[in-house]
């Protein structure tokens, strides 16, 4: 690519990725729809030993979880991207997790690497790689290449990314967006139910990595690399009915304890209608005239990065949002108002610029979105 369409390209993401994939809507409900994504399938294979493919061993942990999640919770939808022996492009599994309106999205995969004494689990979000270890580093940046090389078999392949282009992962170390804690908390959860029930022991992180089938995913997403087909142990374990079974159950009792504490969260303040219209978030006074008193305040978050960024910056648009850190997030929020209905009236303003906002409350250093 060149220096240029690489410049323009990276100011394009940057403003798009980071504001088109906010929650559009102020999303009401419980987590109650699961895409599950087994990785490769039809022509292409995954990580192969011997008779072992890496697209049936995915495929067959990602319908153990399904049923478990199906017979566990009743109301709750899981979406495949694939139930059978097909081949789906990277682009098309987000897009499908997109038009499910998903809560979460879990890619199921297996490693490989030449060293056969390498073994155990990871579990990945998007974002630039980590570089704490040297090894390490460059063994999770050749995995990156191998399940981001799928998407030259795609027929609508995005023209900006090339594999091989150091450019292009330039390009999806941008695609940091709001979900990023959310898929942070979930990949701890599989971090610690893998470390305590998964037959693979070995624990190898949370890592945060450009794989390019998480960075359209409009909701917390995570990739999870169950094993390693190149060693000999886990091999064995993954090559056991029971061996997988043990991990889907791993990854059921993450995804369960993840709900419980996503729903409670979710509901912990919901709005409710009070006297002549007015809205108050439930075990909250309504707030008072002057926002200097007011215990909650009211806004439209634009976005939120792992980084801070300038409020000049381009991507603000000429707008002035107050950055609040919040864990790892930096969060920009704008039109603040200690009167609900005013903050509403400044949100339908808002949106017409930055389309993918929400509105959220702001208690102190706490920012969190609102429900209708």
């Amino acid at each position: 690519m060149h220096t240029a369409t690489i410049a323009i390209l990276m100011l394009i993401l940057l403003t798009f990725s980071q504001i088109s994939y906010a929650q559009g809507d102020v999303r009401s409900d419980i987590l109650k729809t699961i895409c599950i994504d087994p990785g490769h399938g039809g022509h292409d294979p995954g990580c192969v030993n011997g008779k072992t493919t890496e697209k049936f061993i995915a495929l067959d942990i990602s319908k153990r979880l399904s049923a478990k999640l199906t017979s566990a919770f009743p109301g709750m939808t899981v979406v495949m991207t694939r139930s059978t022996d097909k081949y789906i492009g990277l682009g098309k599994r987000s897009q499908i997790a997109n038009e499910a309106k998903a809560d979460l999205f879990v890619s199921i995969h297996i490693n490989a690497v030449k060293n056969q004494t390498a073994s155990g689990f990871s579990i990945h979000c998007l974002g630039k790689s980590n570089n704490k270890n040297r090894d390490i580093f460059k063994e999770n940046m050749d995995i990156c290449k191998r399940e981001n090389a799928v998407v030259l078999l795609d027929e609508d392949k995005d023209e900006f990314f090339d594999p091989d282009d150091p450019a292009s992962y330039m390009i999806l170390s941008l695609m940091q967006n709001v979900y990023l804690e959310q898929s942070l908390k979930i990949a701890e959860e599989i971090r610690s139910s893998m470390s305590a029930k998964s037959p693979i022991k070995k624990d190898r992180g949370v890592w945060q990595d450009p794989f390019y089938v998480l960075s359209r995913a409009s909701m917390p997403a995570v990739l999870v690399e169950c094993g390693f087909m190149s060693n000999p142990d886990d091999l064995k374990t993954l090559r056991s009915q029971e061996g997988r079974d043990k991990i889907a159950e791993s990854l059921f009792k993450a995804i369960s304890s993840y709900k419980a504490k996503y729903d409670r969260d979710i509901d912990q303040k919901p709005l409710q209608k009070v006297n002549e219209g007015q809205e108050q978030v439930s075990g909250s006074e309504a707030a008072p005239d002057n926002p200097d008193d007011a215990p909650v305040h009211y806004g439209t978050q634009i976005l939120a990065v792992s980084r801070e960024l300038s409020v000049t910056d381009r991507i603000f648009k000429g707008t002035k949002p107050i950055v609040i850190k919040q864990g790892k997030l930096y969060k920009y929020v704008l039109g603040i108002e200690s009167d609900l209905r005013k903050a509403k009236e400044e949100f339908e303003k808002i949106r017409k610029t930055f389309k993918e906002s929400f509105m959220v409350s702001i208690d102190g250093d706490v920012v969190k979105m609102l429900k209708n």
